[in-house]
């Protein structure tokens, strides 16, 4: 019988996935904090989103210190899936 898994093995996720879309709904993007400073020319570099200050004084800003979020709303994940807060 094609298309029908064995009872004698437990059928793997993709098995029981296989036609089936997924989407996830719930996800949410991050920036890493240098993602804007790093790439801006640096006449723009104070107009791009960015972080200031220092400890619990470190926030979000964009323009002339124009206040976007805390440094605790936000995170990113670093290509070796360590995560770091905003």
């Amino acid at each position: 019988m094609s298309g029908v898994t064995s009872l004698k093995t437990k059928p793997t996720t993709r098995d029981l996935l296989a036609g089936i879309k997924v989407v996830d709904a719930d996800s949410h993007v991050s920036e890493w904090p240098t993602l804007w400073t790093e790439r801006a020319p640096a006449s723009l570099k104070d107009k791009v989103p960015r972080i200031v200050g220092e400890g619990e004084e470190k926030r979000w800003v964009i323009g002339d210190d124009n206040f976007i979020h805390h440094r605790c709303s936000s995170a990113a994940l670093l290509a070796d899936g360590r995560k770091v807060r905003g």
